[in-house]
């Protein structure tokens, strides 16, 4: 053998002598990676169907727990699918009865309860957050109030109803947020039909903090965002406004003293308390009119609105012979408004008029600017319970 194809016999073999070395680790790095994924995937696989039995039993539980309270929940079918990202939990039928007109959650004061049924309701869960829940109520939904008989029954028909919420144990739900599209809203009884494009409904704190929460947080206000896009309202229905609402957008920031369950007693304690309703902002368009404005929504003495607002409006001349129109206001209440306001209207690029004016309301007179164009009916809150 001569000394070239020597050393070139001693390189290859320092060649693969490296290459099963190399391939030796590697393989070992491979397995043990191998292992661990596998044992990780197989401790996971067990945890999401043990926390899968233990949704179910906690759902069968909370049941029968709030039947003893009032509340009845009842469906036909449930099943939890969603590995391994997801717990979708698919509630087929499901109604749920709440009786409501109470002193506390638990003792009705009056034979009153709202009835909502479901044909498909899909509750979705991250198995790493159990905080933050999401439902799909898309689909058709009923929801009934009855007394002694039904008072109302609503059929919703929509394309998509998506609910997202955050809930932390041993609170009332926080951030709340609901997307709508195509809705429509069947009123059985009285025989009237509203529908919807759009809406969207969103806050970071829904109801009022529990006790033990501190005085500062209790002190923050709760903003809410409000858009509704394409309304079509009753033809049977007498308005003010046209029946087809293009758009209504608000930004409003409310009190927490003020109780969502409102009750007389609860609105006389945060109307007594100072509470307010900052209108941050409101625009609107319905038919000729557009409306922009902000201020504030308080009640007085007697629970009744008071509003003060500033507010800009695009085509009011038009809608206030809609208002004598349809005998909201007077014809010479009318004429005196036109009258004043065309005197004040600038003429807009798109040969609209615009006129910048106070909008308010205070002993049931709402008041455009100088002139008080009609008076509101009075609310009657002795309907709702103490």
């Amino acid at each position: 053998m001569g000394l070239r194809a020597f050393l070139k016999l001693i390189r290859h073999m320092i060649l693969k002598s490296d290459y099963f070395i190399f391939s030796n680790v590697v393989n070992r790095k491979f397995l043990i990676s191998f292992f661990v994924i596998g044992f990780v995937a197989v401790i996971y696989t067990i945890f999401w169907f043990s926390m899968a039995i233990y949704l179910e039993n906690i759902i069968e539980d909370w049941k029968s727990h709030q039947t003893d309270k009032g509340v009845k929940l009842s469906y036909s079918k449930m099943k939890i699918t969603g590995f391994p990202v997801n717990f979708r939990i698919r509630l087929n039928d499901l109604q749920l009865q709440i009786p409501f007109g109470t002193s506390d959650y638990q003792k009705p004061v009056r034979k009153k309860e709202w009835i909502w049924q479901g044909k498909r309701v899909v509750v979705s869960l991250r198995p790493w957050d159990f905080n933050t829940i999401k439902l799909d109520l898309s689909g058709s939904n009923r929801v009934i109030f009855k007394n002694k008989e039904v008072i109302y029954n609503f059929v919703i028909e929509t394309k998509l109803i998506n609910i997202e919420t955050k809930i932390f144990f041993d609170t009332l739900p926080k951030k709340f947020k609901i997307k709508v599209e195509e809705m429509k809203i069947s009123e059985k009884i009285k025989k009237v039909d509203i529908s919807m494009e759009a809406a969207f409904f969103s806050t970071d704190a829904l109801l009022t903090e529990e006790p033990g929460v501190s005085s500062t947080e209790k002190n923050q206000n709760r903003v809410y965002k409000i858009e509704l896009k394409g309304i079509y309202l009753p033809k049977e229905l007498k308005w003010p406004i046209d029946n087809y609402v293009e758009k209504i957008l608000m930004e409003l920031k409310i009190s927490k003293k003020l109780n969502p369950i409102l009750s007389l007693q609860h609105l006389m304690e945060w109307r007594d308390a100072g509470g307010i309703i900052d209108i941050d902002s409101f625009e609107g368009i319905v038919g000729s009119l557009k409306t922009s404005a902000k201020g504030t929504l308080a009640l007085d003495q007697n629970l009744q609105p008071l509003l003060a607002m500033s507010a800009k409006f695009e085509g009011i001349i038009p809608f206030i012979d809609r208002l004598n129109k349809t005998g909201f206001i007077r014809s010479n209440t009318a004429i005196l408004a036109k009258v004043i306001f065309g005197g004040i209207s600038k003429r807009l690029q798109n040969g609209r008029l615009s006129v910048g004016l106070p909008l308010s309301i205070q002993n049931r007179k709402l008041s455009v600017g100088p002139v008080t164009l009609m008076t509101l009916p009075s609310i009657n809150w002795s309907n709702v319970s103490n």
